[in-house]
C-alpha cells in the first residue's frame, strides 16, 4: 500500500509532480532521505512535514495509508 506524499507550492515545481505513493517508508527521517535522493534541489529547501493533516517537527513512525504533505513556508496576511 505504502504512504501518499502531497507536494505544494515551490516544492511541487521542484519535484514536476503534486503527489506520489512511497512505500518502505518507515518514518520522517528516511521519508526525507528517499525525497532529497530523488529531488536534490529539496536538500538546501525548507519545508515543513504535515501526516495526516497535524504538522510535527520531529522524527515519526510512518504507517501504511499516512497522507503526507511536504509544505512550503507561507505567510498569513
Amino acid at each position: 500500500m505504502g504512504i501518499k506524499v502531497l507536494y505544494f507550492g515551490r516544492i511541487a515545481e521542484i519535484c514536476n509532480t503534486t503527489s506520489e505513493i512511497l512505500t518502505d517508508v518507515r518514518d520522517v527521517d528516511t521519508l526525507k532521505n528517499v525525497i532529497h535522493s530523488k529531488y536534490n534541489l529539496l536538500l538546501s529547501f525548507k519545508y515543513k512535514v504535515s501526516i495526516n493533516n497535524k504538522i510535527y517537527n520531529t522524527n515519526r513512525i510512518l504507517n501504511n495509508g499516512d497522507e503526507i504533505a511536504l509544505l512550503p513556508p507561507f505567510s498569513g496576511g
